[in-house]
């Protein structure tokens, strides 16, 4: 049987795959243009932006952090009396970076809770 135009002998193993979205010890570990602030043209580890949309609320841009410390700051965030709503998410697993949103009562600032 022929093989159509384009396409190699050799296929890719699944383990193969995975080897080409692995990050760079050095991507894991260190901070680099993809945490530059836009506001101020400087690489900071942790960016904090006021919420355009809901009044008393922050999201933090926590850069070098996974699911392990967005949880533990959501959960206690939660515990906060002050705090209306607490969550995080990953916006893309190779960033290595959570977004932390966090909205407290008027009385009360985001940046005090966390």
């Amino acid at each position: 049987a022929r093989r159509p135009r384009g396409c190699s002998a050799a296929m890719a193993t699944p383990g193969q795959l995975q080897m080409y979205n692995k990050q760079e010890v050095g991507e894991m570990f260190g901070l680099d243009h993809r945490a530059m602030d836009e506001r101020t043209g400087q690489i900071h580890r942790i960016h904090i932006y006021p919420d355009e949309k809901v009044t008393d609320a922050v999201v933090f841009q926590i850069w070098l952090e996974d699911h392990t410390l967005g949880n533990l700051l959501r959960m206690e965030l939660l515990r906060n009396e002050s705090v209306l709503f607490a969550g995080y998410k990953v916006p893309h697993p190779l960033d290595n970076m959570i977004e932390l949103r966090v909205q407290t009562l008027p009385k009360s600032s985001p940046e005090a809770a966390v």
